[in-house]
């Protein structure tokens, strides 16, 4: 999420079609808070509905943060090298401090686990309150960037790769009820998810960011082939929910096929949407989108014993909308906190 902060600020504010991609980010990030706290829960219908629309919001971040990196960058050369090391180093820095940050939640897990399994944890699979995000953006950027170099600047290669290793994590996570759990190749996918994670930078995160990177070297598609595909992508969607949760009863619901094509056709459509919006209005909902991405678990902490559902829902956006605003001032006093977001 920091790349769009860290890449707009390089001379891409601009573009007429960037202020619509900051306020996506901004309503994507109140549908994660959505995510965690299920303010549709007394309703089925609007549930299931609600769910089939947040997929995006995850791929749609790893996806913009590779687009304005790889953008901005080139992916070659020494200088592109040294940019993408420094959006590295500072997505790897919001993660541990934030990490800090939520200790005192975490410190039960940690106190029963031994202490390989917490840095295992800390390392590879990110410590839960959705800062496995940050993590994995920085497994997923690392791997996408080796790639692109060892495949001479071929996006189309390192795509492919990231879209093998994709289907590996679909098959041990949201199809893994397709395979035989009592099946060699059952048991192998059991081991991958248990050893690995699905949810991780390289079974997850890479295909999306391999997905950034390649619609950065290429024209956008048109605005009518866009919105179409996006609408075909929704429908496909809809039809693979239907499938692996009510009739499969898959257990975890974090990749899925449709959700690719439908986050490329909708990054193509924003990239050519017109706003009128001042630069600095559009900077503030992206500073804010990444702070309440980042925070707002704190907040459901604290507020889930007063409240559930909807409301939580609405108090918990409320109270991260307040903070990130509060966070942002604060910091043009005290510059340090910028490194929170």
């Amino acid at each position: 999420m920091g790349c769009l902060e860290l890449s707009s600020e390089q001379g891409e504010a601009n573009s007429k079609s960037y202020e619509v991609i900051d306020i996506t980010k901004f309503i994507f990030a109140i549908l994660v808070i959505g995510i965690h706290t299920e303010p549709f829960s007394s309703n089925i219908w609007l549930d299931r509905g609600f769910g089939i629309v947040t997929r995006l919001c995850v791929p749609f971040f790893f996806t913009m943060s590779a687009f304005f990196l790889f953008k901005k960058s080139g992916g070659g050369g020494v200088q592109d090298l040294e940019y993408i090391k420094k959006y590295i180093k500072k997505i790897a820095t919001m993660y541990f401090v934030w990490t800090i940050i939520y200790i005192p939640f975490s410190i039960n897990d940690f106190g029963h686990q031994r202490l390989a399994a917490n840095l295992y944890i800390l390392m590879w699979k990110g410590n839960g309150y959705g800062l496995w995000y940050l993590l994995g953006t920085v497994q997923a950027t690392l791997f996408v960037a080796i790639l692109y170099r060892v495949f001479g600047g071929s996006c189309s290669k390192v795509f492919l790769v990231a879209f093998a290793l994709f289907i590996v994590g679909l098959f041990s996570s949201t199809w893994n009820p397709l395979v035989s759990s009592n099946s060699l190749l059952g048991e192998i996918l059991q081991e991958i998810e248990t050893v690995f994670g699905s949810r991780s930078g390289i079974f997850y995160g890479s295909v999306y960011v391999s997905l950034g990177l390649w619609m950065s070297k290429r024209k956008v598609l048109s605005r009518r082939v866009s919105i179409f595909g996006f609408f075909v992508s929704m429908v496909l969607l809809t039809i693979e929910s239907i499938v692996f949760v009510v009739f499969l009863k898959t257990e975890t619901t974090v990749l899925w096929l449709s959700v690719i094509p439908a986050t490329m056709f909708l990054v193509s459509s924003l990239l050519q949407c017109e706003m009128k919006a001042s630069y600095e209005v559009c900077r503030m909902f992206r500073k804010m989108s990444t702070i309440m991405y980042l925070s707002h678990n704190l907040f459901i902490i604290l507020l889930s014993n007063l409240f559930v559902g909807f409301w939580l829902f609405v108090v918990t956006v409320i109270s991260t909308i307040t903070f990130s605003r509060f966070l942002i001032m604060l910091s043009k006093r005290i510059p340090a906190l910028n490194i929170l977001y």
